[in-house]
């Protein structure tokens, strides 16, 4: 008795001790979900009557896509995700530099892009808050390369490059947490597709960026493979076998086949009634005209006859 009760409250421990490594995990999972951040920027040259933002022009998220400032609308296409405080991501693409020197990394004076994340040190960026102007940061890699607009003055269309981090008005930026989530997009078939309300064949996915390129990149209208975007209606639930592969068909279990239950007694056989009234038995009819009876074909020769011998003794005369 001793034993089981030791035994009951080890067990409750342990069980106990399990509860708390499941919560303790799920609040993990939860904090870093949360960790993930979604921001705009605004350039500090902005003006009362025009504010200008990072954005990816047409929403063309394409690898080596050059990045410039576009009027804030806290669209999708401005909307970047500060991933663990580390990658900055907008439509499933990194914030890079591409280099001017083919398999060196980005330098001072290289453009700005968005390309496919592959975990090199100058797609890590730090949101560096400058010393003597309060709410502004710089974009700055490990480089100490900061995100700048091209030039003294900024207006639509005007493209960033990567310039020695200095704290200068051009690479001043006012970040601000949205709401908004960075663009939906689905890999298939090697593509990357984005949803456009607009484009060559109406509204729908394509290739990303390639909505207005007239034949190139068209996927399908709202529910193709069953892809939701923001503000779309659910899509049924697919079938669980996908077009072009049929279910495998099973058969079911073979019934399991039982012989009748034997009678309880045996069937009485009784043999079939006997006639009631005999049958007549009728003689054949006979033919009407007898057989015409003929001798037998006479021998070719006729036989020779012989007298029977006499008798070796007489008989005696009466």
């Amino acid at each position: 008795m001793i034993f089981v009760s030791k035994l009951t409250t080890l067990t409750a421990k342990l069980a106990a001790i399990i509860a708390l490594a499941i919560s303790a995990l799920g609040f993990a999972s939860f904090s870093a979900r949360a960790a993930d951040d979604f921001y705009t920027f605004k350039s500090v040259l902005s003006s009362a009557d025009a504010n200008w933002c990072i954005d990816v022009p047409g929403a063309e998220f394409q690898s080596g896509k050059h990045l410039a400032v576009s009027g804030c609308t806290g669209k999708l296409n401005q909307t970047f995700s500060f991933e663990s405080g580390r990658t900055l991501t907008v439509g499933g693409l990194c914030l890079d530099g591409i280099a001017g020197t083919p398999n060196q990394p980005p330098s001072a004076g290289d453009p700005v892009v968005i390309a496919e994340c592959d975990g090199s040190d100058h797609q890590v960026w730090e949101l560096q808050p400058f010393k003597n102007t309060q709410g502004t940061v710089a974009i700055a890699n490990l480089d100490s390369l900061c995100v700048t607009v091209d030039g003294a003055t900024i207006g639509q269309g005007t493209p960033l490059v990567l310039a020695q981090c200095a704290e200068l008005a051009t690479q001043g930026w006012v970040s601000g947490k949205t709401a908004n989530a960075e663009p939906q997009y689905y890999s298939y078939s090697g593509h990357r597709y984005c949803w456009y309300d607009g484009g060559w064949h109406g509204g729908g996915w394509y290739w990303c960026g390639e909505n207005f390129n007239r034949g190139v990149g068209w996927g399908g209208p709202i529910g193709w493979h069953w892809w939701h975007h923001p503000g779309h209606p659910k899509p049924p639930h697919p079938p669980k076998h996908p077009p072009g592969h049929p279910p495998t068909l099973k058969p079911p279990h073979p019934p399991t086949l039982k012989p009748p239950h034997p009678p309880g007694h045996p069937p009485t056989l009784k043999p079939p009634h006997p006639p009631k009234h005999p049958p007549t038995l009728k003689p054949p009819h006979p033919p009407k005209h007898p057989p015409t009876l003929k001798p037998p074909h006479p021998p070719k020769h006729p036989p020779t006859l012989k007298p029977p011998r006499p008798p070796k003794h007489p008989l005696p005369a009466h």
